[in-house]
């Protein structure tokens, strides 16, 4: 019944049940003041992110796929720690990580 894009009555209301449920788990991460507002980076910084990781992973793929042909490879898995404390621009950065190959 997920996923499906059938917009039936039975779709709608298990939608605006799960987007609530969600929302109330996930409210203590993502809203950080008390008046319950998100505090979201500028604008400009989210397009010049979003453009800068476009491109990052289109290079990083092409380079994935030679070093996967070449059998030149070696998985890894990296601890970092952040200088930011936003649960917002944490959970973006390691989305972001997630979605790029390394090369």
């Amino acid at each position: 019944m997920l996923l499906t894009l059938e917009f039936t009555l039975i779709n709608i209301v298990l939608a605006i049940v799960i987007s609530v449920a969600l929302n109330s788990f996930t409210q203590t991460y993502i809203y950080t003041d008390e008046t319950g507002h998100i505090k979201l980076p500028r604008i400009s910084s989210l397009i010049h992110f979003m453009g800068h990781m476009v491109f990052e992973i289109y290079i990083a793929s092409f380079m994935h796929i030679i070093r996967i042909l070449k059998r030149d490879h070696n998985p890894a898995l990296i601890k970092m720690k952040l200088d930011v404390d936003n649960p917002l621009i944490i959970t973006l950065i390691a989305n972001s990580i997630t979605m790029t190959p390394v090369p």
